[in-house]
């Protein structure tokens, strides 16, 4: 569904008899909607369609068994989406090229789970997230991926955002804070100590999908957060 947050206006934007549709991502222009699917054998695929609902939900990439974008590059070029290796059971980040014969192509392939990358503002650089410590962490990586990596997060993390300028990284920590890192990029990124700047009770799902987005000058937070922290589900019979 697209709501229309002046009018208060809520449209369907698709109508396939497709359970689960995954992570909205929009185009930079604001003309185009990617997101997952399954297809008839249960396989996520990526699909793509206009934002101003015409058309049809258009395969994208149709190779995979669950494919889920989670962010479009600054420039419009490239879309990254996480996928599990058929042998470990891993999530990989993937770029798939928006122009040309639009072959997806790896960006990092390692033993452990790897998902919500994020394109920096100037496409040079990757922030996703990684269990490769034994927990959830965020890292910073080039593009393409050298193997050199930063650590952004401390004490675990998740759903990296960054800032609209490219100085300010987002993500949310495993006690439920939205923190803030500051960032100067260049050849060696420089990175600030994470701050707290206020909790939240945002839903966490098993898909891993994201649950928070932040304005370009990241002042204002829009996410989905539970009612209350001890809210009982009722039991109907």
């Amino acid at each position: 569904w697209l709501l229309d947050v002046a009018r208060d206006v809520a449209s369907r934007f698709t109508f396939q008899r497709r359970a689960n549709m995954l992570n909205p991502i929009w185009s930079p222009d604001g003309s185009r909607i990617m997101f997952a699917s399954p297809n008839s054998e249960g396989d996520f695929q990526l699909y793509e369609r206009s934002s101003d609902g015409s058309g049809s939900d258009a395969p994208v990439v149709t190779t995979s068994k669950s494919a889920v974008p989670t962010d479009w590059s600054a420039d419009g070029r490239f879309v990254a989406f996480e996928d599990r290796d058929a042998k470990t059971g891993k999530r990989d980040l993937w770029l798939l090229p928006i122009s040309g014969d639009r072959k997806a192509v790896p960006y990092l392939q390692t033993p452990f789970d790897k998902f919500q990358a994020q394109f920096s503002p100037d496409g040079q650089w990757m922030a996703y997230c990684s269990d490769e410590s034994g927990r959830w962490e965020i890292y910073l990586q080039p593009i393409p991926a050298t193997g050199g990596k930063w650590l952004v997060s401390s004490s675990g993390g998740t759903q990296p955002r960054w800032r609209r300028d490219g100085k300010e990284l987002f993500y949310l920590s495993t006690d439920l804070k939205i923190m803030s890192v500051a960032v100067k990029l260049g050849r060696v990124p420089e990175l600030s100590a994470p701050k707290a700047l206020f909790s939240a009770r945002i839903v966490q799902n098993a898909l891993g999908t994201d649950e928070f987005v932040v304005t370009p000058d990241g002042q204002r937070f829009l996410a989905t957060v539970a009612t209350s922290a001890n809210a009982s589900q009722p039991l109907n019979v």
